[in-house]
């Protein structure tokens, strides 16, 4: 498989694009990348799906910017890369912290999703032991 680069939302984001037909944006989870995401391209576009399936910004290919990033932030790369592609409506799927950034394109951007489906994630935010633990891993990482 061939991934496709571009300058989107000020970044060198990283991504697939495969497939025909109703689009579905994969969002990778934390500390992943879109790899993550290979078992299930084949079935989705044999299923008639177009999949698109990122890296977020600092995972993967994807350009990894000095500072914090947000949720927001995020989601706004997706939107720009939706736009890139001039894919008007997609069906999210996010996967742990990428079910926290398909809750802010959910909630910002709702006419843009046709469908969100949420796998390991949830809808409020981590207490401060699972940030700690969250920021932990990160430094690991």
């Amino acid at each position: 498989m061939v991934s496709k680069t571009a300058f989107i939302n000020g970044i060198m984001m990283a991504w697939d694009d495969v497939g025909e037909g109703p689009a579905i944006l994969l969002i990778h989870g934390f500390p992943l990348c879109r790899e993550m995401w290979r078992p299930q391209l084949a079935c989705l576009v044999a299923a008639g799906y177009r999949v698109i399936a990122p890296d977020l910004r600092g995972f993967g290919q994807s350009d990894a910017p000095l500072g914090a990033c947000s949720m927001d932030d995020y989601a706004d790369d997706l939107l720009e890369l939706l736009e890139h592609l001039g894919v008007e409506r997609v069906v999210g799927v996010g996967m742990s912290m990428g079910g926290y950034v398909l809750f802010n394109l959910l909630a910002r951007f709702p006419e843009r999703l046709s469908a969100a489906v949420f796998l390991v994630t949830r809808a409020l935010p981590d207490d401060a032991a699972a940030r700690q633990r969250r920021l932990q891993l990160a430094d690991t990482v």
